[in-house]
């Protein structure tokens, strides 16, 4: 087969992998150049996409990834247009993208969407992605067009962004989610991503009905408290509340009675949402909730939105949560894979508690960025890598120091971990930082930044 068949195959059959892997033998066989390097690239990625989090393999096949992304420019290879985002997955693109802070474009037009039809028609595209304005006195909204577009029945994912809506002059996109609802294009859609200054719990609920294969929905708010009543009586009036597998509202303050309302309605696998700063009540409705068994990701999320990295945290910057220890320590959590609690008053205490915890045996991720933990805090997790699965660990902004890395470094089990945020403003530096490096017992392919 020719290499226009072998990729007209790839876009026919974007979820087959085995198309993939003869292309990659063909690039072996018949490429020339870099071809070798993005038939690794392939063959790495499939890999990765199939391996448990914790597989020791996958920091062996995230460094040929990383080496070999920068060596594939795939637009100039394949001559693809601008338009496909630049990530590869199973080493091909596989999102369209809108950017109106472009200065070459502005408003999504038809002439935007007709060479995003044919980057479909060529490449295993399934996401679109743009930043879109809503509609305004003189023209239709990006999602009204988005809902006239024929190629959007290949797609199954949606991500809408509206930068600067509320400085526009514009009726909301409340047209236009529901002109997706009435679409006949948008049947296949999973996956939503909505973020912005306009959207509505009513517009939402039309969605939410009109689109039936929807298992996935992630919103964020500006104003997340106002939309926080809308979204829930909107998602647990409509089916989609029955079959939603993730969802996400992590930057948004959500009530947690109104979060364990969806936990037992939904089948989530996967959540994130914010709790609201001096909430008396916590996460203490998750207590005891029935969908807890089935989830594998849960991201709480306390820290003040308008916190800067490049500054040093403050006690303020953290959240304190009640009932999150109990939540933590619950067995229903026992099956948990990635847990975030990013910006949250943890402490050395809640560290320590989450180390003897029921879900200690099975995070392969874990990020405590902003959690007001010393050295004793984060040497008290050693229990998750010595007898559990940890893989991925994220601790930045914590009061770290080098004698803690150079404790955390002469540990036998430090070799099991494929990556280790430190972040910076710490006292840490680069003293500790270069402890971490040159440890014998660093992974191989461990990533410290």
């Amino acid at each position: 087969m020719s290499r226009d068949a072998l990729l007209h195959a790839i876009a026919a059959a974007p979820e087959d992998d085995t198309p993939r892997l003869v292309f990659a033998d063909w690039l072996d066989e018949y490429g020339e150049g870099r071809d070798r390097f993005h038939a690794e690239l392939i063959r790495a990625q499939i890999e990765l996409s199939c391996l448990p989090l914790d597989d020791d393999r996958r920091a062996e096949l995230g460094a040929i990834d990383e080496r070999n992304r920068h060596r594939v420019n795939f637009r100039e290879r394949y001559h693809a247009p601008p338009c496909i985002g630049w990530r590869l997955a199973r080493g091909f693109p596989e999102r369209v993208e809108f950017n109106w802070t472009d200065a070459r474009k502005g408003r999504l037009s038809e002439a935007d969407l007709a060479q995003m039809a044919e980057a479909i028609e060529r490449f295993p595209i399934r996401t679109f992605a743009g930043d879109l304005i809503g509609r305004s006195r003189e023209r239709r909204g990006g999602l009204e067009l988005l809902a006239e577009w024929p190629a959007l029945a290949r797609l199954t994912a949606l991500e809408a962004t509206s930068g600067i809506g509320m400085y526009e002059y514009s009726d909301s996109f409340e047209l236009g989610l529901r002109a997706l609802a009435e679409s006949p294009h948008t049947r296949g859609l999973r996956r939503l991503r909505f973020a912005g200054w306009q959207l509505t719990g009513d517009a939402l609920a039309e969605v939410a009905y009109g689109l039936p294969q929807l298992v996935e929905l992630d919103v964020f708010q500006a104003d997340g408290d106002a939309l926080a009543r809308e979204l829930f009586d909107a998602l647990l009036g409509a089916p989609l509340a029955d079959r939603l597998e993730r969802f996400g509202c992590a930057w948004s303050d959500l009530s947690p009675r109104a979060v364990r309302a969806l936990l037992d309605r939904a089948p989530l696998r996967a959540l994130a949402f914010g709790v609201p700063e001096d909430s008396a009540e916590g996460v203490g409705p998750l207590l005891g909730a029935p969908g807890l068994p089935g989830l594998r990701e849960l991201r709480i999320t306390g820290e003040e939105h308008g916190f800067n990295v490049d500054e040093r945290p403050r006690d303020r910057d953290r959240r304190v949560i009640p009932y999150l220890r109990e939540l933590l320590a619950s067995p229903g959590l026992a099956g948990l894979e990635s847990l975030s609690i990013r910006g949250v008053a943890l402490g050395d205490t809640g560290a320590r508690a989450l180390a003897e915890s029921p879900m200690a045996a099975s995070l392969a991720e874990l990020d405590l960025s902003l959690c007001g933990l010393t050295d004793a805090g984060w040497l008290a997790l050693r229990p998750l890598l010595a007898h559990g699965r940890l893989r991925r660990l994220q601790i930045g902004h914590n009061e770290l120091t080098p004698a803690g890395a150079e404790e955390l470094a002469s540990w036998p089990e430090y070799g099991r971990l494929h990556a280790l945020d430190v972040g910076y403003f710490t006292e840490l530096e680069d003293v500790g930082r270069a402890l971490l490096k040159a440890s014998p017992n660093r992974h191989p392919f461990l990533d410290v930044t």
